[in-house]
């Protein structure tokens, strides 16, 4: 992603839980509490973006450094989820849980360096990706008759179901399956 990507800055204001580890003077207004200190234990749901960069600030107190908040596991990363991914991925409404999911996943990932969660999404995108591909591919062909093996409503609503990651793959595999139909068209 780049520095002016648009998703990538709309995915870093995705909020996630936090818990503070300190109260903060003068950061009541995050609460809607201006001129008022942000207390010790309060969970705020933050910006991806603000909530990383202070989970690395760290306090020193005589037994040891503490960091300044904690990053609560938003629900995406909850074990139900997981579940979900794991068993049949292409029922998860991605969209409706995060509209960034696997730019969120991403971050949260390379943030934790975790090889797990990576792994988790790279599963969940391939076996999603043969069903965005098979619609793409449908959809694309519009010389095609609709067969009784394509269900129309069941493609809508896992269209809906899509992240915007997922949203922009099906539109490059359709135009990709259009263009081949075209050369195909061109070369008889």
């Amino acid at each position: 992603m780049s520095y002016y990507d648009l998703d990538d800055i709309l995915a870093d204001s995705v909020k996630v839980p936090t818990k503070f580890n300190y109260t903060v003077p003068g950061l009541g207004y995050l609460e809607n509490n201006p001129n008022k200190p942000l207390n010790k234990n309060n969970k705020l749901d933050l910006p991806l973006w603000l909530a990383k960069e202070l989970a690395v600030l760290e306090i020193s107190e005589n037994n040891g450094n503490i960091h300044l908040i904690e990053l609560i596991t938003p629900e995406i990363f909850h074990q139900r989820i997981t579940n979900i991914i794991k068993s049949d991925s292409t029922s998860l409404d991605a969209y409706s849980l995060c509209p960034y999911f696997y730019t969120v996943y991403e971050k949260w990932a390379y943030f934790y360096s975790s090889k797990k969660i990576s792994e988790l999404a790279v599963d969940m995108l391939r076996s999603r990706g043969v069903k965005i591909n098979n619609y793409a591919s449908f959809k694309s062909n519009s010389s095609s008759n609709k067969t009784s093996y394509f269900n129309e409503s069941a493609s809508t609503d896992f269209m809906q179901t899509l992240d915007e990651f997922e949203k922009k793959l099906f539109i490059l595999s359709q135009e990709s399956y259009q263009q081949m139909n075209t050369y195909l068209q061109s070369k008889e």
